[in-house]
């Protein structure tokens, strides 16, 4: 059951990743496909290792991430990183609620209880309960 639940996120991160890199001209219809669906942690793309430590955390705990329905995702898009609000010098990371609004941002790899704590406070994660 585990794999097949981390095949599962990992094949919907290659998709999500796919779509927000590809985003172009659509950019706001693109991003619409997640808003009501999916909270999101979105980094930039990078080789910094803050990057991979990030991803390992996130990926550490899919069970938890799949009950809040969130999803990590990296973009490399200058226009759409300046957009979010990402550094474009730095390792930052933006949480996006299902509202599609951006609810915070990080600028140093986050232990994900303290991503969850944040998430467990908005009042549409207490109606999902």
């Amino acid at each position: 059951m585990k794999r097949i639940l981390n095949f599962k996120i990992i094949f919907g991160l290659i998709i999500i990743h796919s779509s927000f890199t590809a985003l172009g001209q659509n950019e706001n219809s693109n991003l619409l496909k997640f808003k009501w669906k999916n909270r999101l942690l979105v980094l930039r793309k990078s080789e910094l290792p803050d990057f991979k430590r990030q991803t390992e955390i996130f990926n550490s705990s899919s069970r938890d991430n799949l009950d809040r329905q969130l999803l990590m995702i990296s973009i490399s898009d200058s226009k759409l990183i300046e957009k979010i609000g990402l550094s474009l010098d730095s390792f930052s990371m933006v949480l996006i609620g299902k509202d599609g609004l951006v609810k915070k941002t990080f600028y140093e790899v986050t232990d994900m209880a303290s991503i969850y704590e944040l998430i467990d406070s908005m009042p549409m994660r207490r109606n999902e309960n």
